[in-house]
Protein backbone atom coordinates (compact mmCIF):
# COMPACT_ATOMS: atom_id res chain seq x y z
CA UNK A 1 0.00 0.00 0.00
CA UNK A 2 2.86 2.34 0.77
CA UNK A 3 4.36 1.67 -2.66
CA UNK A 4 1.01 2.30 -4.37
CA UNK A 5 0.56 5.55 -2.45
CA UNK A 6 4.08 6.76 -3.25
CA UNK A 7 3.74 5.80 -6.92
CA UNK A 8 0.63 7.97 -7.23
CA UNK A 9 2.23 10.85 -5.33
CA UNK A 10 5.23 10.77 -7.69
CA UNK A 11 3.08 10.30 -10.79
CA UNK A 12 2.99 13.93 -11.86
CA UNK A 13 1.28 14.46 -15.21
CA UNK A 14 0.89 10.69 -15.60
CA UNK A 15 -1.61 10.51 -12.72
CA UNK A 16 -5.14 9.47 -13.66
CA UNK A 17 -8.45 9.16 -11.85
CA UNK A 18 -7.63 5.46 -11.40
CA UNK A 19 -4.21 6.08 -9.84
CA UNK A 20 -5.71 8.74 -7.57
CA UNK A 21 -8.37 6.30 -6.44
CA UNK A 22 -5.74 3.66 -5.74
CA UNK A 23 -3.63 6.26 -3.94
CA UNK A 24 -6.60 7.28 -1.80
CA UNK A 25 -7.48 3.72 -0.81
CA UNK A 26 -3.81 3.06 -0.03
CA UNK A 27 -3.66 6.18 2.16
CA UNK A 28 -6.75 4.96 3.98
CA UNK A 29 -5.15 1.57 4.62
CA UNK A 30 -1.94 3.22 5.83
CA UNK A 31 -3.90 4.94 8.62
CA UNK A 32 -4.84 1.61 10.20
CA UNK A 33 -1.47 0.89 11.89
CA UNK A 34 -1.54 4.39 13.42
CA UNK A 35 -5.03 3.70 14.77
CA UNK A 36 -3.88 0.37 16.22
CA UNK A 37 -0.90 2.06 17.90
CA UNK A 38 -3.23 4.66 19.42
CA UNK A 39 -5.56 2.00 20.83
CA UNK A 40 -2.71 0.14 22.51
CA UNK A 41 -1.98 3.10 24.81
CA UNK A 42 -3.93 2.54 28.07
CA UNK A 43 -4.96 5.45 30.26
CA UNK A 44 -3.51 4.19 33.52
CA UNK A 45 -1.40 5.78 36.22
CA UNK A 46 0.64 7.89 35.81
CA UNK A 47 -2.28 9.37 33.88
CA UNK A 48 -0.62 12.64 32.83
CA UNK A 49 2.16 10.76 31.06
CA UNK A 50 -0.18 8.24 29.42
CA UNK A 51 -2.64 10.93 28.39
CA UNK A 52 0.13 12.90 26.68
CA UNK A 53 1.26 9.77 24.82
CA UNK A 54 -2.28 8.83 23.76
CA UNK A 55 -2.93 12.37 22.49
CA UNK A 56 0.29 12.23 20.46
CA UNK A 57 -0.80 8.92 18.91
CA UNK A 58 -4.21 10.43 18.22
CA UNK A 59 -2.63 13.32 16.30
CA UNK A 60 -0.75 10.81 14.15
CA UNK A 61 -4.03 9.06 13.30
CA UNK A 62 -5.71 12.37 12.42
CA UNK A 63 -2.84 13.30 10.09
CA UNK A 64 -3.00 9.90 8.40
CA UNK A 65 -6.73 10.15 7.73
CA UNK A 66 -6.34 13.77 6.57
CA UNK A 67 -4.03 12.54 3.80
CA UNK A 68 -6.70 10.08 2.65
CA UNK A 69 -9.48 12.68 2.87
CA UNK A 70 -7.52 15.23 0.83
CA UNK A 71 -7.87 13.02 -2.24
CA UNK A 72 -11.58 13.86 -2.41
CA UNK A 73 -12.63 10.31 -3.34
CA UNK A 74 -16.19 9.80 -2.11
CA UNK A 75 -16.00 6.40 -0.42
CA UNK A 76 -12.56 7.14 1.03
CA UNK A 77 -13.82 10.47 2.39
CA UNK A 78 -16.84 8.87 4.06
CA UNK A 79 -14.67 6.08 5.51
CA UNK A 80 -12.12 8.60 6.84
CA UNK A 81 -14.85 10.77 8.33
CA UNK A 82 -16.39 7.78 10.10
CA UNK A 83 -13.04 6.61 11.48
CA UNK A 84 -12.09 10.09 12.70
CA UNK A 85 -15.46 10.41 14.44
CA UNK A 86 -14.93 6.98 16.03
CA UNK A 87 -11.46 8.12 17.14
CA UNK A 88 -12.84 11.17 18.97
CA UNK A 89 -15.59 9.08 20.53
CA UNK A 90 -13.09 6.44 21.65
CA UNK A 91 -10.80 9.06 23.22
CA UNK A 92 -13.69 10.47 25.24
CA UNK A 93 -14.66 6.99 26.44
CA UNK A 94 -11.04 6.20 27.30
CA UNK A 95 -10.89 9.26 29.54
CA UNK A 96 -14.10 8.31 31.34
CA UNK A 97 -12.88 4.76 31.96
CA UNK A 98 -9.28 5.72 32.78
CA UNK A 99 -7.62 4.45 35.95
CA UNK A 100 -8.43 6.59 38.98
CA UNK A 101 -5.67 7.84 41.28
CA UNK A 102 -5.33 5.87 44.49
CA UNK A 103 -6.16 7.16 47.97
CA UNK A 104 -8.81 9.64 46.86
CA UNK A 105 -11.53 10.37 49.38
CA UNK A 106 -15.14 9.87 48.30
CA UNK A 107 -15.59 13.62 47.79
CA UNK A 108 -12.32 13.89 45.85
CA UNK A 109 -13.29 10.96 43.63
CA UNK A 110 -16.63 12.59 42.82
CA UNK A 111 -14.86 15.84 41.89
CA UNK A 112 -12.35 13.90 39.80
CA UNK A 113 -15.15 12.11 37.93
CA UNK A 114 -16.90 15.41 37.20
CA UNK A 115 -13.64 16.84 35.87
CA UNK A 116 -13.18 13.84 33.56
CA UNK A 117 -16.73 14.18 32.25
CA UNK A 118 -16.13 17.84 31.48
CA UNK A 119 -12.93 17.03 29.62
CA UNK A 120 -14.45 14.10 27.72
CA UNK A 121 -17.60 15.97 26.62
CA UNK A 122 -15.96 18.00 23.77
CA UNK A 123 -14.61 14.79 22.22
CA UNK A 124 -18.08 13.26 22.08
CA UNK A 125 -19.46 16.48 20.60
CA UNK A 126 -16.75 16.41 17.94
CA UNK A 127 -17.62 12.79 17.15
CA UNK A 128 -21.28 13.75 16.72
CA UNK A 129 -20.34 16.69 14.49
CA UNK A 130 -18.29 14.43 12.20
CA UNK A 131 -20.91 11.66 12.05
CA UNK A 132 -23.47 14.32 11.14
CA UNK A 133 -21.21 15.58 8.35
CA UNK A 134 -21.24 12.02 6.98
CA UNK A 135 -25.01 11.68 7.45
CA UNK A 136 -25.65 14.92 5.55
CA UNK A 137 -24.03 13.36 2.50
CA UNK A 138 -27.10 11.14 2.11
CA UNK A 139 -28.99 14.14 0.73
CA UNK A 140 -26.24 14.49 -1.89
CA UNK A 141 -26.83 10.93 -3.05
CA UNK A 142 -23.95 9.36 -1.10
CA UNK A 143 -25.24 6.51 1.03
CA UNK A 144 -22.45 3.99 1.27
CA UNK A 145 -21.53 1.68 4.16
CA UNK A 146 -19.73 4.46 6.06
CA UNK A 147 -22.60 6.91 5.84
CA UNK A 148 -24.93 4.18 7.07
CA UNK A 149 -22.56 3.41 9.95
CA UNK A 150 -22.53 7.09 10.89
CA UNK A 151 -26.33 7.04 11.00
CA UNK A 152 -26.17 3.99 13.28
CA UNK A 153 -23.65 5.71 15.57
CA UNK A 154 -25.84 8.83 15.72
CA UNK A 155 -28.90 6.76 16.61
CA UNK A 156 -27.02 5.76 19.77
CA UNK A 157 -25.42 9.14 20.48
CA UNK A 158 -28.58 11.20 19.79
CA UNK A 159 -31.52 8.78 19.80
CA UNK A 160 -34.29 11.41 19.71
CA UNK A 161 -32.75 13.04 16.67
CA UNK A 162 -31.55 9.99 14.77
CA UNK A 163 -32.99 6.86 16.41
CA UNK A 164 -36.04 6.76 14.15
CA UNK A 165 -37.48 3.55 12.78
CA UNK A 166 -40.04 3.26 10.00
CA UNK A 167 -43.40 1.60 10.68
CA UNK A 168 -44.56 -1.43 8.70
CA UNK A 169 -46.84 -4.44 8.97
CA UNK A 170 -43.96 -6.92 8.91
CA UNK A 171 -40.22 -7.33 8.59
CA UNK A 172 -38.40 -7.29 5.29
CA UNK A 173 -36.94 -10.60 4.15
CA UNK A 174 -33.26 -10.69 3.32
CA UNK A 175 -31.23 -10.19 1.26
CA UNK A 176 -32.51 -6.71 0.51
CA UNK A 177 -32.29 -6.88 -3.34
CA UNK A 178 -34.45 -10.03 -3.31
CA UNK A 179 -36.95 -8.35 -0.97
CA UNK A 180 -37.19 -5.35 -3.31
CA UNK A 181 -37.70 -7.57 -6.36
CA UNK A 182 -40.42 -9.53 -4.55
CA UNK A 183 -42.21 -6.37 -3.38
CA UNK A 184 -42.00 -4.82 -6.85
CA UNK A 185 -43.71 -7.90 -8.30
CA UNK A 186 -46.40 -7.71 -5.59
CA UNK A 187 -47.06 -4.03 -6.28
CA UNK A 188 -47.14 -4.63 -10.02
CA UNK A 189 -49.74 -7.37 -9.53
CA UNK A 190 -51.74 -5.31 -7.03
CA UNK A 191 -51.01 -1.56 -7.45
CA UNK A 192 -53.52 -0.67 -4.69
CA UNK A 193 -51.68 -2.67 -2.00
CA UNK A 194 -50.73 0.18 0.30
CA UNK A 195 -49.03 -2.12 2.82
CA UNK A 196 -46.75 -3.45 0.06
CA UNK A 197 -46.05 0.06 -1.19
CA UNK A 198 -45.14 1.12 2.34
CA UNK A 199 -42.77 -1.82 2.75
CA UNK A 200 -41.26 -1.16 -0.67
CA UNK A 201 -40.60 2.44 0.40
CA UNK A 202 -38.70 1.18 3.45
CA UNK A 203 -36.68 -1.21 1.30
CA UNK A 204 -35.82 1.53 -1.21
CA UNK A 205 -34.73 3.80 1.65
CA UNK A 206 -32.49 1.11 3.10
CA UNK A 207 -30.85 0.73 -0.30
CA UNK A 208 -30.37 4.50 -0.63
CA UNK A 209 -32.93 4.91 -3.43
CA UNK A 210 -34.55 7.93 -1.79
CA UNK A 211 -36.42 9.26 -4.83
CA UNK A 212 -38.09 5.88 -5.36
CA UNK A 213 -38.91 5.62 -1.66
CA UNK A 214 -40.60 9.02 -1.71
CA UNK A 215 -42.57 8.13 -4.83
CA UNK A 216 -44.04 4.90 -3.43
CA UNK A 217 -44.84 6.49 -0.05
CA UNK A 218 -46.71 9.26 -1.86
CA UNK A 219 -48.56 6.67 -3.94
CA UNK A 220 -49.63 4.85 -0.79
CA UNK A 221 -50.87 8.11 0.76
CA UNK A 222 -52.80 9.01 -2.41
CA UNK A 223 -54.49 5.60 -2.46
CA UNK A 224 -55.31 5.48 1.27
CA UNK A 225 -55.20 8.98 2.85
CA UNK A 226 -56.10 7.57 6.28
CA UNK A 227 -53.27 5.01 6.32
CA UNK A 228 -50.88 6.48 8.89
CA UNK A 229 -47.61 4.58 8.37
CA UNK A 230 -46.56 6.13 5.00
CA UNK A 231 -46.91 9.63 6.46
CA UNK A 232 -44.50 8.76 9.26
CA UNK A 233 -42.06 6.96 7.00
CA UNK A 234 -42.08 9.77 4.44
CA UNK A 235 -41.49 12.19 7.31
CA UNK A 236 -38.42 10.21 8.43
CA UNK A 237 -37.18 10.19 4.84
CA UNK A 238 -37.42 14.00 4.59
CA UNK A 239 -36.07 14.52 8.11
CA UNK A 240 -32.98 12.32 8.09
CA UNK A 241 -32.15 11.60 4.46
CA UNK A 242 -33.42 14.50 2.34
CA UNK A 243 -32.69 17.34 4.77
CA UNK A 244 -36.16 18.90 4.60
CA UNK A 245 -37.23 19.53 8.20
CA UNK A 246 -40.21 21.68 7.23
CA UNK A 247 -41.80 18.94 5.15
CA UNK A 248 -40.95 16.37 7.84
CA UNK A 249 -42.86 18.42 10.43
CA UNK A 250 -45.94 18.51 8.20
CA UNK A 251 -45.84 14.75 7.69
CA UNK A 252 -45.27 13.98 11.38
CA UNK A 253 -48.26 16.20 12.16
CA UNK A 254 -50.43 14.34 9.66
CA UNK A 255 -49.31 11.01 11.13
CA UNK A 256 -50.19 12.13 14.66
CA UNK A 257 -53.58 13.38 13.48
CA UNK A 258 -54.25 9.85 12.19
CA UNK A 259 -53.11 8.27 15.48
CA UNK A 260 -55.99 8.68 17.99
CA UNK A 261 -54.04 7.05 20.82
CA UNK A 262 -51.06 9.29 20.15
CA UNK A 263 -47.40 8.40 19.74
CA UNK A 264 -45.05 9.59 22.48
CA UNK A 265 -41.90 8.97 20.44
CA UNK A 266 -43.09 10.95 17.43
CA UNK A 267 -44.31 13.75 19.70
CA UNK A 268 -40.72 14.02 20.98
CA UNK A 269 -39.43 14.06 17.40
CA UNK A 270 -41.73 16.96 16.59
CA UNK A 271 -40.62 18.92 19.66
CA UNK A 272 -36.97 18.28 18.80
CA UNK A 273 -37.48 19.35 15.20
CA UNK A 274 -39.27 22.55 16.23
CA UNK A 275 -36.51 23.44 18.70
CA UNK A 276 -33.68 22.59 16.34
CA UNK A 277 -31.57 25.54 15.29
CA UNK A 278 -31.16 26.08 11.57
CA UNK A 279 -28.12 24.07 10.61
CA UNK A 280 -25.31 26.18 9.26
CA UNK A 281 -23.92 24.56 6.15
CA UNK A 282 -25.98 21.43 6.85
CA UNK A 283 -25.22 20.21 3.37
CA UNK A 284 -21.76 20.27 1.92
CA UNK A 285 -21.09 23.06 -0.52
CA UNK A 286 -20.23 22.13 -4.07
CA UNK A 287 -16.55 22.60 -3.28
CA UNK A 288 -16.75 20.29 -0.28
CA UNK A 289 -18.50 17.46 -2.06
CA UNK A 290 -16.22 14.46 -2.46
CA UNK A 291 -15.68 13.45 -6.06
Amino acid sequence: MKEIFQADQRGGAARTDRTRYLGATAALALAEPAFDAYRKVPLIEPLAKQLKLKKAKMEEVLKAYAVATDYGVADVTTASTFHIAALYQDFGKAMLTSQRPKKLSKAELEQYNVMLEEQAFPFEEKAIELHEANAHRAALGIYDTWVQRSFKALSELRPVRYGKTERSEGTLPSPLPDAIAQLERTVQANPASTASLNQLGIAYRQQGQFAKAREVYERAIAIAPTYAAPYLNLGILHDLYLGDGKRALELYGQYLALSPSGDAAVTKWVADLKNRKPQQQAMLSAKEQPR
